[in-house]
């Protein structure tokens, strides 16, 4: 008996020669993968060849930080490297206290931003509809361990912990990347009428 089954397919990507690994790239989500061959010249790096997001609004703030890099020379390179969740193949990860999971977890941020001073900024991307749980953890918080509800202000305390030790990293959360990125354009398009 024949059973039609819908057919996912996958292309398997080759990685730079420093990375032994390939990744499976879903072709129903391809409007969120970006190749190396396809992104304008420039030195912006591509740690693994494509990326693929997990969102629409991390692939526009990917978009927004390369037009930001052509015109700052104060931004070494961008690493995406929210794509790679595997610690055998990135081992660029904070551990923070899971409120959903009652237990210390793994947090892999999305990009990675060194300048020329040796100087790091961390990114994480959410939607707005994370935004108001956060805020409400952030306001509530007092230092205790069980005052932790909210898993984006969890990591944001883990990568806390890090920075302690490491005092050249800067954290950013940035909620709904899509609607910051349009309200940039309309602020040029402003200032081109003056």
């Amino acid at each position: 008996e024949y059973e039609e089954k819908e057919e996912i397919i996958e292309e398997e990507v080759e990685l730079t020669k420093a990375y032994p690994f390939k990744l499976k790239v879903d072709q129903k989500r391809n409007q969120l993968v970006v190749y190396r061959k396809d992104e304008p010249e420039g030195r912006l790096g591509f740690h693994i060849d494509p990326y693929s997001f997990d969102s629409s609004d991390e692939k526009d703030l990917f978009r927004f930080l390369r037009n930001f890099l052509n015109d700052d020379e104060g931004v070494a390179d961008i690493f995406f490297t929210g794509g790679v969740t595997d610690s055998t193949h990135n081992d660029f990860y904070f551990e923070y206290y899971n409120p959903s999971e009652k237990r210390v977890s793994r947090y892999f941020p999305d990009f990675l931003i060194e300048t020329t001073k040796n100087r790091f900024l961390v990114v994480e991307v959410k939607g707005s509809d994370k935004q108001s749980g956060y805020d409400q953890n952030a306001k509530q918080y007092q230092g205790k361990r069980d005052e932790v509800f909210d898993e984006v202000f969890a990591k944001e305390l883990g990568f806390k912990e890090f920075q302690r030790l490491n005092k050249d990293f800067e954290y950013r959360i940035v909620f709904d990347a899509s609607l910051q990125a349009k309200q940039q354009e309309l602020a040029k398009e402003l200032e081109a009428i003056k």
